[in-house]
């Protein structure tokens, strides 16, 4: 299946684009979406309707004839969403719809209903929530989780929580009569919390222009321990090189694009590889997780289970995987090929969409920062390299269907799925043609440069950090241009030398990106995975703008750095309580990406002593000290790891060359 310098790769898009057998997708896309525990839709892991979607897609890769096809028993925190309701007592009488957030208790409370705004500080200040029921409107632009603003309230004695989500505050916002859920972030203690679209927001709203509002909600779930089913068939190709191919089928509400047309996707290549089995050089292991939504209780990491619990139980077996792929959201009407990888794959990527950019009709957006949103992380995590194909890019999906009643398979595209399909189809063949892993460890080198502040690092004397970035970029290019001339069919290896690269550059692609991502430190809902050094460096350069605007007393200069501080970008609008609680969660051992380096800091006492009207210069100065003295820890590790990788690929260089200079100095005896 040799694709690279044999076929013109815009011609094969083409082909690949037109074969996918449309009715087939959207027929598959309904069985799918059908699998529903209650008359929203959901299917979560460890229900009914999960359980029976499991069996329908192992049917379905067995109705293909692959042989090894496995469910995958995965352990979840069950929570089965049967009813949620908000009852209008006085002065009317009337039932809203509600939903619930994953995870949050079932259970029902009376009271008074009482509006706390946003559920900051500020919106306490003249009102008191305790022994009532709550209506905060979330607005994900000043804080970046639900559960902040509800803790608050329930630290101030609320019995209840009725939320909505501010207009253009976050994802799936815009829209009135939107019914939203999420992953729930629910620890116990919590009040029962539920949420209405914002237009039945307004109409409790109105109602208490006028006087007191009385009523009750509730939550009606099925909780408890129970499991869900990864479904895992393997398609042996003549090597044990291994690509991975992966989606969830659990979902909020009917889930269309998120992540039915994944699924849809995974099951159409493992029926066309089926079909080329004899040709594929590498093996394609197609996975359907369970729990990416939701799957652990107490804990802030709550989702991506099922892929968790694959790469934990089967590492060891998927160490000489090349490629892992991940599908999340695909085909939606008007948005690109959403791109995130890591780093080093970037250069295979980029070479494929210059070849076939023609037939690129809605265009690429790329990251190279893979998400900790994405059953791709747990992949990463383990120090595989991954690309996740998804609709990043397309931003009116998130602001009016994610995780919402509204994701429905109407919104599916039928050119924008044909793209992903034959984008797909030409990475596996890409890669199955190789002798090598294409990577470029090179990338990784200079995107470290690139992101590094070259003043703070020298400041803390790591200068030979910078040294050794610069050493591992330019060995990492050269190394890439070699294999990049070995993949194009130059026979100078044999398959001893062959079998010594491969192993070589997966082990280096290991190390390298088990020791470079981590979790960001300073952001307790852990947004994205960063390089490790980029929440100090940040931290410490706001530390100093912040230092230097209390030396000269102007104010809107403080106001701002406060503003940027990492955690104090969202700790600034509530109570210390609230803001310990989210710290100390952050840090607990309670599950797996749980960041390994990087304790938070706590910024909070900032806040303490500016409210006290103290001279905080001298904390500003130890909180400087502090975090550099962490940043010059890290730098010195990541020196250590990265002088050792920059070795092996100087080692691997010299290989390389030699036999590439014997090679031609036989050519000319000849």
């Amino acid at each position: 299946m040799a694709m690279s310098g044999i076929r013109d790769l815009e011609q094969v898009f083409r082909d690949y684009h037109m074969e996918l057998d449309w009715k087939n997708i959207k027929n598959t896309i309904g069985n799918i979406t059908s699998y529903r525990d209650n008359a929203f839709g959901f299917r979560l892991a460890g229900g009914a309707a999960e359980h029976k979607l499991a069996s329908f897609i192992y049917n379905e890769f067995k109705r293909m004839g692959i042989d090894e096809v496995e469910l995958h028993k995965v352990p979840v925190d069950k929570w089965i969403l049967k009813e949620a309701w908000v009852s209008i007592e006085s002065p009317v009488k009337e039932v809203l719809e509600a939903t619930a957030y994953a995870g949050y208790k079932p259970g029902a409370v009376d009271g008074e209903f009482i509006y706390a705004g946003r559920g900051t500080i500020e919106d306490y200040r003249n009102i008191d929530v305790n022994g009532k029921i709550a209506l905060i409107e979330i607005d994900l632009s000043l804080y970046k989780s639900t559960i902040l603003p509800i803790y608050e309230a329930h630290i101030r004695g609320a019995r209840g929580v009725i939320v909505t989500h501010r207009k253009s505050s976050g994802v799936s916002s815009e829209l009135d009569d939107t019914r939203y859920t999420c992953d729930g972030e629910y620890f116990d203690g919590f009040p029962v919390v539920v949420h209405i679209s914002r237009r039945d927001f307004r109409r409790i709203l109105e109602l208490l222009k006028d006087g007191e509002v009385l009523g009750s909600i509730g939550i009606k779930a099925s909780t408890g321990k129970g499991y869900g089913y990864n479904v895992i068939s393997i398609i042996r190709g003549k090597k044990k090189d291994k690509i991975i191919l992966s989606a969830h089928h659990d979902a909020h509400y009917i889930g269309a694009i998120d992540n039915a047309s994944g699924v849809a996707l995974l099951l159409s290549l493992a029926e066309v590889y089926k079909e080329k089995c004899e040709e594929l050089e590498k093996t394609l292991v197609f996975v359907s997780f369970t729990a990416e939504e939701y799957g652990k209780i107490n804990t802030i990491y709550d989702y991506l289970i099922g892929s968790y619990y694959f790469f934990k139980d089967r590492i060891e077996e998927l160490k000489d995987t090349w490629l892992y792929l991940n599908f999340d959201g695909i085909g939606e009407s008007g948005g690109p090929i959403g791109l995130i990888y890591t780093p080093e794959v970037e250069d295979f990527l980029i070479e494929i969409i210059r070849e076939i950019s023609g037939g690129l009709r809605a265009g690429v957006s790329l990251s190279d920062k893979p998400s900790l949103w994405l059953d791709q992380w747990p992949g990463v995590y383990h120090g595989l390299s991954s690309i996740a194909l998804t609709n990043r890019g397309h931003t009116e999906f998130y602001n009016k269907y994610y995780h919402t009643h509204r994701d429905v398979p109407a919104l599916l595209d039928e050119d924008t799925f044909r793209s992903f399909y034959g984008f797909t189809r030409v990475i596996i063949d890409t890669i199955d043609s190789m002798h090598i892993p294409p990577y470029n460890i090179g990338r990784i080198g200079s995107k470290i440069l690139k992101d590094l502040n070259i003043t703070l690092v020298k400041r803390i004397s790591r200068e030979g950090f910078l040294h050794i970035n610069s050493k591992l970029t330019a060995e990492g290019e050269s190394l890439y241009g070699l294999i990049t001339g070995l993949n194009r069919g130059e026979e100078i290896f044999n398959e001893a030398k062959i079998r010594i690269l491969r192993r070589s550059m997966l082990k280096v692609r290991e190390i390298i990106l088990k020791n470079l991502f981590y979790i960001d430190g300073f952001n307790p809902g852990a947004i994205d995975p960063v390089y490790v050094y980029q929440p100090l460096q940040r931290l410490i350069i706001i530390l100093k703008k912040l230092h230097s605007a209390l030396e000269s007393g102007e104010q809107e200069p403080i106001r701002k750095c406060i503003e940027e501080l990492p955690s104090l970008s969202w700790g600034r609008f509530f109570t210390r309580e609230t803001y310990n609680w989210m710290l100390i969660k952050s840090s607990d051992e309670c599950h797996w990406s749980k960041n390994k380096v990087l304790e938070p800091i706590d910024l909070y006492i900032i806040l303490d002593e500016l409210r006290s009207d103290s001279d905080i210069r001298p904390l500003i100065e130890d909180l400087i000290y502090v975090a550099e003295e962490k940043l010059s820890r890290i730098l010195a590790l990541e020196e250590e790891r990265l002088s050792y990788i920059t070795g092996i690929l100087s080692s691997l260089n010299q290989m390389i060359l030699e036999d590439i200079r014997a090679y031609g100095n036989k050519e000319n005896r000849m």
